[in-house]
């Protein structure tokens, strides 16, 4: 539902922006604006705490060995970093080339700057995701950085 409300306010500021810039409607063009800005930052806001806020504290609950995978924690860290990108090795259980945000996985999930995360490792291996691989194979040709093995 508000995620449909923040389309829908993109596409209005979008099109009171097009009426501005063509020089058409301005009176219009500038409510489409206003109104789409506006209603669009509210509902973003709206959108981000009860909803994805919530659902992470879902996940940390009740997945945590889903958080591990998901935001690619090898191993079980007080302090854990968020992970911008990286290129997962499963086989050496670590990321290649990661982009990380110091703290901010422990203080997203826990609220505490170093609160412990646990990493895959501190999961059965049956526990942990069997997709792993195959999620990271599709992402990875589908932005064209897997390599090809007809070269």
């Amino acid at each position: 539902m508000i995620g449909s409300v923040v389309t829908a306010s993109f596409v209005m500021a979008s099109v009171g922006a097009f009426y501005l810039l063509t020089r058409r409607h301005e009176e219009s063009g500038r409510t489409f604006v206003r109104m789409g800005v506006i209603a669009g930052t509210v509902s973003t806001i709206l959108m981000a705490f009860p909803t994805g806020d919530g659902q992470v504290h879902n996940i940390v609950s009740h997945q945590p060995a889903t958080l591990a995978a998901m935001e690619g924690l090898f191993h079980t860290e007080w302090g854990a970093p968020l992970v911008i990108v990286g290129q997962p090795d499963v086989d050496q259980r670590r990321l290649d080339n990661p982009l990380t945000v110091p703290n901010a996985l422990s203080f997203l999930t826990y609220q505490r700057w170093k609160a412990e995360v646990k990493g895959l490792d501190a999961f059965p291996r049956i526990a942990g995701p069997t997709t792993f691989r195959c999620c990271i194979t599709a992402i990875t040709s589908w932005w064209g950085s897997a390599p090809s093995s007809s070269r």
